[in-house]
């Protein structure tokens, strides 16, 4: 990137941290109990709900606990699982549409960071004006959502406490996020039962994706005491629950540790904001229909040994693996950032990922591109700013050989 193109954007970095100095950071506060989920119902007078979910959460039985509260205290419900993956347009209208035809004061959403995503962008549409475009960005949004109620039923997204939501234009395929205070849910729901049957693989890249959030938080250059504090705690728990949680189904303290990781790591990101691992993996994402934590999990490492290699946030690498014990104190910046990496390396073949991602294609690589430097540049904070050359390259290094 250019000398001057380069100051311009630090420049922007740094007013907008100086600016968030003097905004209010909501957080939303964690319920652990249904008979405090029915309490908050009734403080608010809601008697009627929007349960937002989709067909494999329910498909596991995991709305049934939540849906026998609600109907023991005769509290009404009407659900809506038509959320995909990677929410789109689509879902989010025809939520809304739910929602406004049957005179719902609330939403409930129980499932990952999609149904999150989408509930909120559904409480964005029934208080607010306009087609989901306008809101794209940031500080968009004018009204505050209904009452929001989230169940994380995997321990990586953090959309639970977050800002933001990420929808998707089927029609083009562009995934872009939509940034506003007014998006925090009111409450989070905690239960580390939702996680028992979760399938390995997703409780192991969900968690990758909580890993993710947390050191593209630390590293970014817009930090607070209070962000970098949760954030290692996050890097620390992900390094001691993970791999227990994923080898145990059974393992409920280890998958509790991890809901409590991704919410401490959703916390941070949500302040510092993430960084070009996400820059790159909404992208993908949203051109291949690819799993969020999945791409963050074989991204991570590869744009970490960019920043190590350019001299970049190695300091604070180096403090990250000290802090969770892959690293020494008597061992150099360099040394201590490879051993963060060759440890995030080790997770994913533990977790049998691959080093590539073969959905990419050649005549794609421009567009992505493209993708990626719009998202990241000027709003993320990252240590390393990328040109628009240089995420091709690196989609061309993601590239299967």
């Amino acid at each position: 990137m250019k000398f001057l193109q380069k100051f311009a954007v630090r420049s922007f970095n740094y007013l907008l941290a100086f600016a968030q100095f003097f905004l209010y950071w909501p957080e939303p506060k964690v319920l652990t109990k249904y008979e405090e989920l029915i309490n908050v119902l009734r403080k608010n007078k809601i008697n009627k709900i929007l349960l937002v979910s989709d067909p494999n959460v329910a498909k596991f039985g995991l709305l049934n606990s939540c849906k026998d509260a609600l109907k023991e205290a005769n509290i009404g419900f009407v659900e809506f699982l038509d959320v995909t993956p990677n929410p789109t347009f689509s879902n989010v209208y025809n939520g809304k549409k739910v929602y406004l035809d049957n005179s719902c004061q609330a939403l409930i959403a129980i499932g990952g960071g999609s149904v999150m995503d989408c509930a909120k962008v559904i409480g964005v549409l029934v208080k607010n004006k306009g087609e989901i475009e306008k809101f794209k960005g940031l500080f968009k949004v004018q009204h505050k959502i209904p009452l929001m109620i989230a169940f994380p039923t995997t321990s990586g997204t953090g959309s639970e406490t977050t800002v933001a939501a990420v929808v998707r234009n089927e029609k083009n395929g562009a995934k872009f996020p939509i940034e506003s205070m007014k998006l925090v849910p009111k409450y989070a729901f905690l239960d580390k039962e939702l996680l028992r049957n979760l399938p390995p693989l997703v409780f192991a890249t969900t968690g990758m994706d909580a890993l993710t959030h947390a050191i593209e938080a630390y590293l970014n250059i817009d930090t607070t005491t209070k962000t970098r504090r949760y954030a290692l705690q996050a890097c620390k728990i992900v390094k001691e629950s993970l791999l227990l949680g994923y080898k145990d189904k059974n393992d409920l303290v280890a998958k509790g540790e991890m809901l409590h990781a991704s919410f401490l790591a959703g916390k941070a990101f949500t302040r510092s904001m993430v960084g070009n691992v996400h820059a790159i993996a909404h992208a993908l994402g949203g051109k291949y229909n690819l799993p969020h934590g999945y791409l963050n999990a074989i991204i991570l490492p590869k744009i970490l040994d960019i920043y190590k290699n350019k001299g970049k946030g190695i300091k604070k690498m180096a403090k990250i693996a000290i802090y969770i014990g892959v690293g020494k104190t008597s061992s150099s910046d360099i040394t201590n950032s490879n051993a963060l990496i060759k440890w995030i390396e080790d997770l994913n073949k533990q977790f049998e990922l691959p080093t590539y991602i073969k959905e990419i294609k050649k005549e794609d690589v421009y567009n992505l591109a493209y993708a990626s430097y719009k998202e990241a540049v000027p709003l993320y904070p990252c240590p390393v700013l990328f040109s628009e050359q240089e995420f091709k390259e690196i989609y061309i290094s993601l590239m299967q050989k």
